[in-house]
């Protein structure tokens, strides 16, 4: 590709992109942009011409016509708020060029509140941690292989590092910078085996969706005091040991789609109000029992389990939670997305449910992620309810005397 090739222009009338991407295009049309808030999109391809052409080291308006002068989209980038890259795969048109891996600089966007990233390489991506003091919303997907590839892709040059702030223990080659501002990141759909120990430099994060990735444990995860909202769903967990010690203040949880059989762990998670088990491998009733005396819950799902099969198994569910069970709701079943979610979407359009105030806020509700139609609990269900806890007391005053009897 000759230089001629890899100006900004060219390369969006190449692939049929509006014009607006062009310098004298940017100057015109980018303050009404900037003032309505709008989400700006562009591809890999644009931005590695933009880091090709600043990379050469030349005045930004070389040519001397002021219509193709660099400054035009540099004054733009600066001051954009929210950026949304997203590439595709295979090679671009008829030719050879791989988008999704060519590399490109996001240092240029100064002020950036909210950047999502789809079918990119993290690796090849530099300039995203400029945006540290700024950026309160961060969705990277199908493009990482683990979450240090995004969160501190300088951890490679050094053998040791700690956040910035923390108390050193031992010798660190590096204090790196936290994301001060970041309160929300999705990194779903990716490639990631581990919660890895990059975590500490997002230390205000409260929405977290990690969720269609292969992740094996739960690491780490007590480094996020401020988290309240995790969806973890269709990953690999197969245990919930000691997940309290790492989320104690967890309202939403979401962990649907992995091979759990066994729910002790959940039991002290005092704050947790919606919980999400559905397409999981639980086959006792008894589990439940670990989860029905947590005082907040409010919304259960365990479709798709072993259990499920069982007859009357909702009311079977919210007879686990004794004298709450008018207060919980189940999961009753799956719904498109679109029924399920009565939430305005992601900012980016990424299909997660949110309640936003705006497109500096962001509140993804993992808990609809799957679809699920919860069902108020009915009069005739209570009433069923009220019988099986009789029935259950009297098993276990008759326990009781039969025990008393023998001694």
């Amino acid at each position: 590709m000759g230089d001629a090739d890899c100006t900004p222009g060219t390369l969006a009338a190449q692939r049929g992109w509006d014009p607006v991407l062009t310098p004298w295009a940017v100057a015109v049309a980018g303050e009404q942009l900037l003032g309505a808030g709008e989400v700006f999109a562009i591809g890999p391809l644009q931005l590695y011409a933009v880091t090709e052409q600043l990379q050469q080291g030349k005045p930004t308006c070389a040519s001397g016509d002021a219509k193709t002068d660099l400054g035009h989209i540099l004054d733009f980038t600066c001051r954009l708020k929210y950026l949304k890259v997203s590439g595709t795969e295979g090679p671009f048109g008829t030719s050879n060029i791989q988008e999704q891996l060519l590399p490109f600089d996001l240092s240029i966007f100064k002020s950036l509140h909210q950047v999502e990233i789809s079918h990119c390489d993290a690796r090849r991506i530099r300039g995203l941690v400029a945006s540290k003091p700024t950026l309160a919303t961060m969705s990277v997907r199908f493009s990482a292989t683990s979450m240090k590839e995004v969160l501190v892709p300088e951890a490679s040059e050094f053998d040791e590092w700690e956040p910035a702030g923390a108390a050193l223990e031992g010798p660190v080659t590096a204090v790196i910078p936290t994301w001060q501002a970041l309160t929300a990141l999705d990194l779903s759909h990716n490639s990631i085996s581990e919660i890895d120990e990059s975590v500490k430099l997002i230390p205000k994060i409260e929405f977290l969706d990690l969720s269609h990735n292969g992740v094996l444990v739960m690491n780490n995860l007590q480094h996020l005091y401020n988290l309240v909202h995790v969806d973890l769903s269709y990953n690999k967990l197969s245990s919930l040991e000691g997940v309290h010690t790492k989320l104690g203040n967890i309202k939403t949880l979401n962990l649907a789609g992995n091979l759990l059989r066994n729910l002790s762990g959940l039991h002290k998670l005092y704050s947790l109000v919606n919980l999400d088990l559905s397409d999981n491998r639980i086959e006792q009733m008894e589990e439940v029992r670990s989860i029905g005396s947590l005082p907040c819950l409010e919304h259960v799902a365990l479709l798709n389990n072993p259990l499920s099969i069982i007859p009357d198994y909702r009311t079977k569910v919210l007879a686990q939670f004794g004298e709450r069970a008018s207060e919980v709701t189940s999961a009753h079943v799956h719904l498109p997305a679109s029924e399920g979610c009565p939430a305005p979407e992601w900012p980016f359009g990424s299909g997660k449910c949110t309640a936003s105030t705006g497109k500096g806020s962001l509140a993804p509700l993992l808990l609809g992620a799957t679809g699920c139609h919860f069902l108020m609990t009915t009069e005739k269900e209570l009433d069923t309810v009220e019988v099986l806890k009789a029935i259950q007391k009297a098993k276990e005053v008759k326990s009781k005397l039969s025990n008393s009897e023998k001694k």
